[in-house]
């Protein structure tokens, strides 16, 4: 039995992961995962173009030109054409979970049990390819992890802090990592970063809720408290932002402490939610966000 699930898409390009199950009777047992590419109305598992010995692999991000990232036998990679090239091959481990249209990825690398977010520029005519570690937040907590990555090489993620070793949302830019802080409560996540520098990702309140928030101009904005009121899906309880694109529109989810939790698109102008599309689920089909934000929906 096969179940393709898809997990970040871009312009023309949908990557993610194809489960393989043996079936056996009434049960299914996950056999292994095949990361695949859909582009051009193709569906590509490109685990038969990996290095042999390679039983597993996924992908997470994919940019405009078709440069995906992701992991394989536990080591960041990044594939494009056909071909896999190592980001991070590092005896600890390693992943990537962001790539941008200049083919900048970041993730997480694993060096003498410290996990540190990195980023990774491919090599180029003038310069060989580079990677930096992109440092914490708290010196005494060194836990940080890459998520997403803009054209202008700017990083989110999160990076644990504190007594407690909670974790803070962060953006990397220029050479300085910055808190992005929380909405009262002890953690908070970075998700993703628009081209414009708009974040969006996750925060507990002081009464220990997840909310999903928007990080902009310095604020932190819990996205519930955008949407009017007398909506219905107002008590839905957004819990997490995982993606923003240039015309605004936030893919949040519903629910986290489900298997399937309930994924929507918010579209957002200014301080405004002039509409909520329900029960799109990004798990199972691509929506252009375009043509609903056209057709203000």
């Amino acid at each position: 039995m096969v179940i393709d699930r898809p997990e970040s898409f871009s312009d023309r390009h949908v990557v993610g992961t194809r489960l393989l199950y043996r079936v056996s009777g009434n049960t299914a047992e996950l056999d292994a995962g095949h990361a695949f590419i859909f582009s051009g109305g193709v569906l590509t598992d490109i685990n038969s173009q990996l290095p042999p010995l390679t039983f597993s692999s996924q992908l997470h991000s994919v940019n405009d030109h078709g440069r995906a990232v992701g992991i394989k036998s536990s080591s960041a990679f990044s594939y494009a054409d056909g071909v896999a090239t190592g980001i991070a091959l590092l005896p600890g481990g390693s992943n990537a979970f962001g790539v941008n249209n200049v083919g900048q990825a970041t993730g997480w690398v694993i060096q003498e049990g410290l996990w540190l977010a990195f980023l990774y520029t491919p090599a180029s005519a003038n310069s060989p390819a580079t990677m930096i570690d992109l440092g914490h937040l708290d010196a005494n907590h060194r836990h940080t992890e890459g998520a997403a990555i803009n054209d202008s090489g700017h990083v989110v993620g999160f990076s644990t802090v504190g007594a407690q070793s909670d974790s803070h949302g962060f953006v990397y830019r220029d050479g300085t990592m910055t808190d992005l802080g929380t909405l009262g409560g002890s953690s908070s996540s970075a998700g993703f970063i628009s081209n414009t520098d708009t974040i969006v990702g996750s925060s507990k309140t002081a009464d220990g809720s997840d909310r999903a928030v928007i990080y902009s101009d310095g604020r932190v904005t819990d996205l519930n408290s955008l949407i009017d009121p007398s909506d219905p899906l107002a008590t839905k309880g957004f819990v997490a932002a995982t993606k923003i694109n240039e015309d605004g529109v936030i893919t949040v989810i519903a629910d986290r402490n489900t298997t399937n939790p309930q994924r929507f698109l918010l579209g957002i102008e200014l301080a405004d939610v002039p509409f909520c599309i329900p029960e799109i689920d990004l798990s199972f089909k691509v929506v252009d966000v375009s043509s609903l934000h056209e057709q203000n929906i």
